[in-house]
């Protein structure tokens, strides 16, 4: 079985909020950005 491509989207609660996500990730590359992912676990 191949590799499987998702899309992800996001919506913000305002715009400070998508502002601050935005400047946050701005200087990441690619990879750093799948990495902080990675190591982001969901809590329930």
């Amino acid at each position: 079985m191949g590799k499987k491509h998702f899309i992800c989207t996001h919506t913000w609660l305002n715009e400070d909020a998508k502002k601050q996500g935005t400047e946050f990730t701005s200087n990441m590359t690619e990879q750093e950005f799948l990495t902080q992912l990675k190591r982001t676990k969901k809590r329930h």
